[in-house]
């Protein structure tokens, strides 16, 4: 069996969400305004050169000007200011304002990683694992996301659990250690080791059993969530029987919403599917999937799928 076609797991340039930051408490002043917050900045004062530098970068109270953006976040950046390290290497990372570099953006990164930002930590690894900015380096990757994933960061866990359950230069395949950071990731809510643990205990792996329900119940939870893996390894199991009772229906459901996703398993299972289906239950089918979109629409969740570019307004450091 092709693991990677029912795990999904991939590893997106910058996915959405990679570079959020916490909030930076606001820059006090007895005074208000752009006004106030140039003269502190043009002081030297580095948190107010960061906040004028996101005020050009969103057209906030100035005119939109991403070059004014990068000036000021080198400046702050060049007093150490870790957010303003961080999203300059943003800036290089995407040619926002500047020039696009690699190389620049890496150690900008490296810089905020080791003042301990874990957003940064996994900026780094996911640039040594697809060798942006420096020489490919697997095990480099794994060292940071190993950084970040201590401090926590769900999406850390998930890329290095991913390491590990397939292997890379440099860097052993273990199931076990796949499995712990995948337990530590789906934890916290992340669809994609919600799947990867649905994999791993259906061909019992990692040290554990083979146990379907525990298999079904990881899937369940990563489809519930929109992510087109799990989504297609649910309707999987309700196609062959192996995991849940035959429901052709159920099975519909969920791979047209992987399909949806332009999931590949899940356009073969949907297409063999649909032709044994009758009129009836491809309605209900349809129905079901309708009634999924709108739920998830008004829950504000976006697709899991990988994002190739991120949005610099939503994955900047705030």
């Amino acid at each position: 069996m092709n693991l990677k076609s029912f795990t999904g797991i991939a590893f997106p340039f910058l996915a959405a969400g990679l570079l959020a930051g916490t909030l930076v408490q606001p820059v006090r002043s007895e005074e208000s305004g752009i006004g106030a917050l140039q003269a502190q900045a043009e002081n030297g004062n580095a948190e107010a050169e960061f906040q004028l530098a996101k005020a050009y970068a969103l057209g906030k109270e100035v005119p939109r000007d991403r070059a004014k953006a990068v000036e000021w976040y080198r400046k702050s950046a060049e007093q150490h200011f870790v957010k303003a390290e961080h999203n300059l290497a943003l800036c290089y990372l995407n040619g926002d304002g500047v020039q696009k570099d690699d190389g620049q953006a890496i150690e900008w990164f490296k810089m905020a990683a080791a003042s301990g930002s874990p957003l940064s930590q996994e900026a780094v690894g996911i640039l040594y694992l697809q060798g942006k900015g420096a020489e490919k380096d697997a095990k480099q990757a794994a060292e940071w996301f190993r950084k970040a994933a201590e401090h926590g960061l769900a999406s850390s866990q998930e890329r290095l659990g991913e390491i590990f359950f397939f292997g890379e230069d440099g860097v052993d395949k273990d199931y076990a250690q796949a499995r712990n950071w995948m337990e530590k990731a789906a934890a916290r809510g992340n669809a994609p080791a919600e799947n990867t643990l649905g994999v791993i205990y259906e061909q019992g792996l990692g040290g554990v059993n083979a146990d379907k329900d525990q298999a079904m119940k990881w899937f369940q939870a990563a489809a519930d969530q929109n992510d087109r893996k799990g989504q297609s390894n649910v309707g999987r199991a309700y196609v062959d029987g192996k995991l849940a009772p035959i429901d052709l229906v159920r099975a519909y459901k969920w791979l047209t919403l992987a399909a949806q996703q332009d999931e590949f398993m899940a356009k073969r299972y949907l297409s063999e599917i649909r032709t044994t289906m009758s009129t009836e239950q491809l309605a209900e089918g349809d129905r079901l999937v309708e009634e999924f979109t709108a739920n998830d629409a008004n829950s504000g969740r976006v697709s899991s799928s990988p994002q190739s570019t991120p949005d610099p307004k939503k994955n900047s450091s705030n």
